[in-house]
């Protein structure tokens, strides 16, 4: 595959995740002008806890299906092994819910949403079951490789989660209205998706060994999805024990404004999980040079964000503001989670998933050390200081592990400082957040830094450019 149809390829599933960041930045004002901090704390909630729980009843059979994709037996084809996770993941979600509403309703209740009545957990319950068939659904079409069906399916759900819920606030800005408003049209993504993939419910078989071998592969995944979210929500439910509300509801909104740039790692995964899965036999080339522009691409992206930060933060609800000074912390999250898209490959292709749990768990103690120590008396920039910590510790856990199984680093001294780098920009947001002029030449001098040691890739880059341009416009 040469370069261009390479990069062709990721920009045709870009699409959703450009839609999603656009939609992002225009609600983020609406949200944070018309949600009290702690009712958007709860529709915060509610969206976490539905994808934990889609995550933890599907076992991590979602993953085994993507990771034996291209591989099927004789015995045992694509839609067997989707029937089979899609099964299990209904009936224990069935079984999960049916115990914790008879046994946990009251508790859970008050700990989701401070309500006693249960009527956020029924609509969890449901929304749950339906983000179970809507994530298989979506699984099939992206690594089919039907990019308009997918991008459909995407955006659609993305409106609806992302954007539509905000009209409940016209009536009410309790919680209630929204998360129904989310669950009303997720149920309609999945009918209509469904009516469109029937098929794959259809001449389905699937071995026992294969059943065996996707929950070898699935069964390390399914307590990581836990420990992942728990590490992505230890700050929010620290700050809740100290009765930090409104901070919760500050921090998820800094969370959302960081998450900008996830728009970058969703829209290269999408493509690039496939593609590695696929190629990574056949394409060593092509993935250490797509890592190497990965790292120059991060950085370029965080220097944009570190001196527009400003611009971003006219648009927040004056309540919202003060997360400023912290908010690059969090961004150190979907950065780190962009560069391991090129580095940590090695565990899921050696299936050695045991590794993903335990660099989780140790990124996870990490987080819950940091913010009991900092929160007391720093409130949500000692939770964003964990967070920053966590990330950081997960990364370069998996990256090492990971490159003894499969190397995808042609240079690993310049991954190192390029890393460190970004570290610093994000960190000394702290204290530089507030001047511009500094924050400029902070960013001059890692820009002169990047080129010089990346200086061949950039040049390569450079030729191509210009010979694109000289083609289109120089020559006859």
């Amino acid at each position: 595959m040469n370069k261009k149809e390479f990069a062709g390829n990721i920009l045709k599933f870009s699409i959703p995740s450009i839609i999603s960041a656009l939609i992002a930045l225009c609600v983020l004002p609406i949200l944070t002008r018309l949600y009290p901090e702690a009712e958007y704390g709860y529709i915060s909630n509610f969206y976490s806890f539905g994808n934990l729980l889609m995550g933890v009843f599907l076992l991590g059979l979602d993953s085994a299906y993507i990771r034996f994709f291209n591989e099927p037996m004789e015995d045992s084809n694509r839609n067997g092994m989707f029937l089979y996770a899609t099964k299990v993941g209904i009936i224990t979600s069935a079984i999960a819910i049916s115990v914790m509403f008879v046994f946990f309703r009251e508790k859970a209740s008050v700990y989701l949403f401070n309500d006693t009545s249960g009527v956020g957990l029924v609509i969890l319950y449901a929304y749950v079951v339906f983000l179970i068939l809507y994530r298989m659904l979506n699984i099939n079409n992206r690594f089919s490789g039907k990019v308009t069906a997918y991008n459909m399916q995407q955006v659609f759900f993305i409106i609806g989660n992302r954007l539509l819920f905000v009209i409940a606030a016209i009536f009410s800005t309790n919680y209630i209205p929204s998360i129904m408003v989310m669950l009303i049209f997720t149920v309609l993504v999945v009918v209509v998706s469904t009516a469109f993939q029937r098929r794959e419910f259809t001449n389905s078989c699937i071995s026992k060994f294969r059943k065996l071998e996707m929950l070898k592969f699935a069964l390390p995944i399914m307590p990581t999805t836990i420990i992942v979210f728990l590490n992505n929500s230890i700050a929010k439910l620290i700050l809740g024990g100290y009765g930090l509300r409104d901070d919760v509801g500050v921090l998820a909104i800094a969370t959302s404004a960081a998450n900008v740039f996830s728009i970058i790692p969703t829209a290269f995964n999408v493509y690039w999980g496939a593609f590695m899965y696929k190629n990574y036999t056949r394409e060593k080339k092509l993935i250490l040079e797509v890592h190497d522009f990965v790292i120059v691409l991060s950085i370029f992206l965080v220097i944009g964000i570190f001196l527009f930060q400003d611009v971003i933060y006219l648009l927040l609800g004056e309540n919202y503001r003060g997360s400023q000074l912290y908010f690059m912390l969090i961004m150190l999250s979907p950065i780190f989670l962009f560069l391991s898209e090129t580095t940590v490959y090695g565990i899921a292709l050696s299936k050695k998933t045991k590794y993903f749990l335990i660099t989780a768990i140790l990124g996870c103690l990490f987080n819950i050390m940091f913010c009991r120590i900092l929160i007391p008396d720093n409130g949500s920039l000692g939770a964003a200081v964990g967070v920053a910590i966590s990330s950081s510790v997960t990364f370069i856990s998996r990256t090492i592990i990971a490159q003894r199984f499969y190397r995808s680093i042609t240079n690993y001294i310049r991954t190192a400082v390029s890393c460190i780098l970004l570290t610093v920009i994000c960190s000394s947001n702290i204290f530089l957040y507030n001047s511009l002029l500094v924050r400029i030449i902070v960013s001059a001098l890692i820009i002169v830094v990047i080129i010089c040691i990346y200086h061949d890739l950039i040049n390569d880059a450079t030729v191509k450019v210009k010979s694109l341009f000289y083609n289109k416009f120089g020559g006859n």
